[in-house]
């Protein structure tokens, strides 16, 4: 009988004993959770915030070729009418 409850204190004390081991690990599993939430909620701002810079970056090259193609285009006809000077 004795045995039989010392085997069971054994068995008790290896349970608890595996039992707080797994509550460690929760632990810290639950605070690797945790930081990789905050991980992703940054990922996701900057993100966000990159893609809205890169459409203002696309807006402005647009702005920009626009210049460029009516600049393109008054050279053009500032040369046509330097020409047709030329040939009067």
């Amino acid at each position: 009988m004795e045995q039989e409850i010392s085997r069971f204190q054994r068995k008790m004390t290896d349970l608890e004993s595996v039992l707080h081991q797994k509550d460690v690990e929760l632990k810290a599993s639950e605070t690797q959770r945790s930081i990789l939430e905050q991980d992703l909620a940054t990922y996701i701002t900057e993100c966000s915030s990159l893609k809205r810079s890169l459409e203002e970056a696309r807006v402005e090259v647009s702005r920009e070729d626009d210049k460029a193609m009516q600049l393109l285009h008054d050279i053009r006809e500032q040369s046509n009418k330097l020409q047709e000077i030329k040939e009067q």
